[in-house]
């Protein structure tokens, strides 16, 4: 019996997720090292370039703009948040795209990671055996497997894409590790249900995820 009663965290539970952790990032870091100019166009995906022109067009505007003159509501609100705050703090630089698209690699890569070490350390609280969270949560070893044939399947790096997929897996993991396994946690359940909410937020169409959850 491999599913069993959750159990709290331990050094396997930890274990797992930093195996999670880096075969997620470290992959992608040496990518990026190896082809400095390539990496970020090779998995961004086009919607990536929107979210970033909205975020500069945005900075002298008191409201969302894609060409800086007429406001949009065209973006999932989340993400563009963090990518305008991030252009206004000057992380991520307006003048200079090659240096905001490497930065905006290194943090999808780095939260892609925790989100993949959270989800591991969920999975692997119900298991008895805990080292199946690892292929579990990071099937990029069965994708070896496969990539001749099929590139963009079995591999949590499909989801690093620019965008704001790496930010939902982050919510889902906090989600799911914060949710109290008894009815007696009120507190645990409003912070559970808080980034339950935090998808909807990266991702307006996620709320449909929240139906089956409501049922």
């Amino acid at each position: 019996r491999e599913i069993g009663r959750p159990k709290g965290l331990n050094r396997w539970t930890i274990g797992v997720s930093c195996a999670a952790f880096a075969s997620t990032v470290l992959p992608m870091l040496l990518f990026l090292r190896r082809f400095p100019l390539f990496a970020p166009f090779a998995v961004d995906a086009n919607a990536a370039f929107y979210y970033l022109t909205v975020a500069r067009n945005s900075l002298h505007t008191p409201y969302y703009s894609f060409d800086g003159t007429y406001p949009t509501n065209g973006f999932h609100p989340a993400w563009q948040f963090l990518l305008y705050t991030a252009m206004r703090w000057n992380i991520l630089k307006p003048g200079d795209p090659a240096v905001t698209l490497h930065r905006l690699f290194i943090a999808n890569v780095l939260l892609l990671g925790i989100g993949s070490a959270l989800l591991a350390a969920y999975c692997s609280r119900y298991l008895n055996r805990k080292w199946l969270a690892l292929p579990a949560i990071c099937p990029g070893f069965l994708w070896f497997a496969v990539a001749l044939s099929a590139p963009v399947y079995l591999s949590n790096w499909s989801y690093l894409n620019g965008m704001e997929s790496s930010v939902e897996l982050v919510s889902l993991g906090l989600m799911l590790l914060t949710f109290p396994r008894n009815g007696r946690s009120n507190l645990r359940l409003f912070v559970s249900m808080f980034f339950l909410g935090l998808p909807v937020l990266c991702r307006l169409d996620d709320v449909f995820l929240l139906l089956p959850i409501a049922f």
